[in-house]
């Protein structure tokens, strides 16, 4: 129920497997709440998608923080 009154962009990481990340139906249970929400899936058996320095994961950061730098949040 609170989650449905955030109303800044949020990104959703999904596993591509179990125990890393939210899970298929957990992101599910967050999208029901809050439909503008973003979803990427985290894939470990891509190399560099679950490291937090690795340059993937840092794209992914980028490009949602580039998607949504014009939220209206300071």
């Amino acid at each position: 129920k609170h989650l449905r009154k955030i109303d800044c962009p949020v990104l959703i990481l999904q596993g591509s497997e179990e125990g890393v990340g939210l899970s298929e139906d957990g992101a599910k249970d967050y999208l029901r709440a809050m439909p503008d929400a973003r979803v990427r899936i985290i894939d470990p058996d891509k190399p560099g998608s679950t490291n937090p320095k690795s340059a993937e994961f840092a794209e992914t950061l980028k490009k949602f923080f580039q998607e949504t730098k014009n939220c209206g949040i300071n």
